[in-house]
């Protein structure tokens, strides 16, 4: 009962999001509540704190197996992925999405509401080497078509594209795909979209990107004949997704690794969320180097950078108002209407309002939809104040005024600043500097690569100073096959129970009666009778890839020795794991003499020498001698044992044992010997 209450604490924990601070006496008891009911320490009693990057556990898990093998994972990739980013160079002047976009950079302009409407400001990031995108969002089809046509006009040979919405209602819709079949952008995004809606505009001859949410999505997109995606983060501006962009990232990856066959072309995917400089940029080709070694174009779609450009507030897109808020900000918060819709923004004035007005609702006991509606009617032309610095007069709302730029109003900048909703991504916390759009170009292009060759992981280890002391090894798996224990859990066990494990010697290993004699000095004889002997164990020749009939002419310490290996590797999680199998040695210490095997083809070829051909007789009336195979002889050598080994789990002292030439003397006479060379 505890724990489903706590967990019924922290579902509405959730509910209430990022507006914890309007919390009532009772919620403020709740949250109180659940935060006594997490902790690390002990997993019946508490609730375990979780990332969004719980999403990767199982998989690791599946793949990787232990801790050790899960950072030695990492570590592997990130020296691989690296790798690939430096040599393909996937975000640098003329980089494959560049040459596909024939623009410089493979750098797009997202387009943003209210800023990315300007031609003038698409001219600047097509000149600097990107791709503009225009954001069409809610307009209708006169403002459509006058804004596409001042951008043909003005933008001439170089590219540029629109953005437009999915989910707009299908007469405005039908109104701006006119518009756009009527001046034909060279591209298109569409946010909130269907393949088949891409498809469309793909059959006329503009290509088109669509926004992909998540993995399942991705999946049903591929299927659907999609071939070009925006990976946006929930970092970003504006309406955000649910999940974070590298968490997004890395599952998208995932699919895409799934769905798409070595050597495939003609896919190009954008990175968006949280990308603004060369750092950020440089983490984007490391994260999908594994998508470049397929073919798939790759690039960065950009938004909030803009804002802190000169050419933002120079051509238009915003006023100066918004960027010296942009330059201000320290933080971003979410205005969430409801479960889904939420819109990053810089805290100010607006959100306070907005806050107080959701609060209101809520005591009012308003329903979910009567609130997102209500919440939502609240943000109608915050933007445009924001960006532009004008609003409508009170008695203008006429179904035509949007088509009428005289019947807006310009506010003062106090009024923009109490009054405007600025959206803007969480990355503008990290930028206080205006630049021109050329330098951030350059900085996410160029110094990006400069970036991954500073690395030090990558850089030459240079001279190594020899280590006096011994090299520190770790055992990382055990396993073991002993008296009265099978393996090891069995022995440990054992240990604790202090069980004794020496018996008798048992009658099916051999009659120890016939060699037993109280008196130490009689000959031929000893004088114990107790020893540690294994159960039998049961062994699959099948399991290791060996012939059944095979079997007879090997020792059983081979046998055993594989087995034991194998529990070795999955006590340390590299059974099904994948792990630089060529560089594991194999080593074993194998003594004691010869075995039971052994002995018994040693006491048959004694015959054969001490009574000749008299012999045949005694062997054929005895089942105690083993028949001589082609496994004979490796099956009862000791030192074979390590190769059976590295044969078997497919080591790496089977590469060193390949060049090595074996030579064994097969039989002995006065004909002289028959030798056999024999290369593993």
């Amino acid at each position: 009962a505890s724990k489903l209450q706590s967990m019924y604490l922290v579902t509405e924990a959730v509910a209430l999001g990022d507006d914890l601070h309007l919390l009532t006496e009772e919620q403020r008891s709740w949250q109180l509540r659940v935060e006594q009911h997490i902790a690390w320490t002990t997993l019946g009693e508490h609730l375990l704190p979780i990332g969004q990057d719980a999403a990767f556990a199982a998989n690791l898990a599946r793949s990787y197996h232990t801790v050790g093998g899960i950072i030695g994972a990492f570590r592997a990739a990130i020296i691989s992925h690296f790798a690939t980013a430096r040599t393909h160079q996937p975000l640098t002047e003329g980089a494959p999405l560049a040459l596909t976009h024939t623009t410089r950079y493979p750098i797009v302009q997202g387009p943003m509401t209210r800023v990315s409407d300007q031609p003038a400001f698409a001219l600047e990031v097509a000149r600097a080497g990107g791709l503009p995108f225009l954001a069409l969002a809610l307009m209708s089809g006169k403002e459509t078509d006058q804004l596409l046509a001042e951008t043909q006009y003005l933008l001439g040979e170089l590219p540029w594209g629109v953005g437009i919405l999915g989910f707009v209602p299908i007469e405005l819709r039908q109104q701006q795909l006119e518009a756009i079949r009527r001046y034909r952008p060279s591209w298109a995004i569409i946010a909130g979209g269907r393949p088949d809606q891409a498809l469309a505009l793909e059959h006329e001859g503009i290509p088109t990107y669509l926004h992909v949410p998540s993995p399942g999505l991705l999946r049903l997109f591929l299927r659907d004949g999609a071939r070009r995606f925006i990976f946006e983060g929930r970092e970003c501006g504006g309406h955000v997704g649910p999940r974070s962009s590298f968490v997004l990232w890395n599952s998208m990856i995932d699919v895409l690794l799934d769905e798409l066959p070595v050597g495939t072309l003609g896919y190009q995917v954008l990175f968006a969320g949280g990308i603004h400089d060369s750092r950020s940029a440089a983490m984007v080709a490391a994260i999908a180097a594994p998508l470049i070694e397929r073919g798939v174009e790759i690039g960065v779609l950009i938004g909030t950078a803009y804002l802190f450009t000169t050419e933002a507030v120079s051509s238009g897109a915003i006023t100066a108002v918004f960027q010296q808020a942009a330059l201000a900000c320290t933080g971003t918060m979410l205005l969430e209407s409801g479960p889904g819709h939420a819109v990053r923004c810089i805290p100010s004035t607006f959100v306070e309002h907005f806050d107080r007005e959701k609060q209101r609702l809520r005591a009012e006991g308003a329903s979910p939809d009567q609130l997102r509606q209500a919440l939502e009617e609240l943000t109608i032309g915050r933007l445009r104040i924001a960006t532009k610095g004008i609003t409508r007069p009170p008695m203008s709302n006429t179904s035509n005024a949007s088509d009428n730029a005289a019947r807006f109003v310009a506010l003062s900048a106090d009024e923009q600043r109490s009054q405007g909703m600025y959206m803007i991504g969480q990355v503008a916390a990290l930028r206080h500097q205006v630049c021109t759009i050329s330098e951030l170009h350059y900085d996410i292009a160029v110094e990006s690569l400069n970036q991954l060759h500073r690395m030090p992981l990558l850089q030459p280890l240079g001279r190594v100073t020899p280590r006096v002391e011994p090299a520190a090894i770790a055992i990382i798996g055990m396993s073991c096959v002993l008296p009265k224990a099978a393996d090891l859990r069995g022995f440990w066990q054992n240990i604790l129970n202090k069980t004794n494990a020496i018996t008798e010697i048992p009658t099916d290993r051999w009659d120890w009666k016939l060699f037993f004699d109280s008196d130490r000095s009689a000959r031929d004889k000893m004088y114990s009778r107790w020893g540690g002997f294994i159960d039998d164990v049961a062994f699959d020749p099948l399991e290791f890839g060996m012939p059944p009939n095979a079997l007879p002419s090997i020792d059983p310490m081979q046998l055993l020795a594989l087995k034991a290996t194998k529990a070795a590797l999955e006590d340390a999680g590299y059974q099904e794991r994948s792990f630089a199998r060529q560089r594991t040695s194999v080593i074993i210490g194998a003594g004691g003499g010869g075995s039971s095997l052994g002995e018994r083809y040693l006491l048959r070829t004694g015959l054969r020498q001490m009574f000749g051909e008299q012999a045949t007789t005694l062997i054929d009336a005895a089942d105690y001698f083993p028949e001589w195979t082609e496994d004979s002889f490796a099956g009862v050598l000791m030192n074979v044992i390590a190769g059976r080994i590295a044969n078997r789990f497919d080591l790496g002292w089977n590469e060193l044992y390949r060049r090595c030439r074996l030579r064994f003397v097969v039989g002995s006479g006065a004909s002289g010997s028959q030798r056999v060379e024999a290369t593993q």
